[in-house]
């Protein structure tokens, strides 16, 4: 079950202050599907422009299975035949604002039973389908800063899924340092237009 956690992962999850859960949406290619975020969060270092897949924060007295994966599906996807998630491990991130509990579920599926119309579209925008593979440490400019194309901890979530279906031991729980330059957020803030570029 998605709510029985070994000790291993409840060590690894002790008084986080937000947990959220990352959804990898596998087609039959092995591409997951991934959307362009339209906003900025510095609190949990979200920029716009950058590719991230559905997420979403758990709220008090939720539980995974029942409650947060249907609502991030509805919000943040729109709907995925018979979906059955595989937890892939679990991200511990840090950033400026928060320490944050990412739990990874992968929904094997195929492109015929996914129907794109997240509910939350205002946040995010261009779906794509990207190989699982490819999710890597490539990087886009805003200004004068290179930053991940790829929003943290997307890259060691896919790394988990690899990892998993090659056999190794499972769950992987990897702990992440999100720190982007307070300076990249004031000059967003000033510049609301688009600033990026992919490298």
């Amino acid at each position: 079950m998605l709510e029985q956690f070994s000790e291993e992962k409840s060590r690894a999850l002790e008084n986080p202050r937000i947990m959220g859960v990352a959804l990898f949406v596998i087609d039959e290619y092995g591409n997951t599907l991934v959307f362009q975020n339209n906003q900025t969060k510095e609190a949990t270092q979200k920029v716009r422009g950058q590719l991230t897949v559905p997420a979403e924060t758990l709220e008090a007295e939720e539980r995974l299975s029942k409650d947060v994966l249907p609502r991030t599906i509805i919000e943040e996807v729109g709907y995925i035949h018979s979906a059955k998630p595989i937890q892939r491990g679990i991200i511990r991130m840090y950033t400026p604002g928060a320490s944050i509990g990412v739990i990874c579920l992968e929904i094997p599926t195929t492109r015929a039973s996914v129907n794109i119309n997240p509910k939350d579209f205002g946040e995010v925008s261009n779906p794509r389908w990207v190989p699982l593979a490819d999710i890597d440490n490539r990087m886009m400019r805003i200004g004068s800063w290179d930053i991940p194309l790829f929003r943290s901890p997307l890259k060691e979530g896919a790394q988990n899924i690899l990892k998993a279906r090659a056999g190794e031991r499972f769950p992987q729980i990897q702990t992440v340092n999100c720190v982007l330059p307070a300076e990249l957020f004031k000059f967003l803030k000033q510049n609301p237009g688009p600033v990026y570029s992919v490298k």
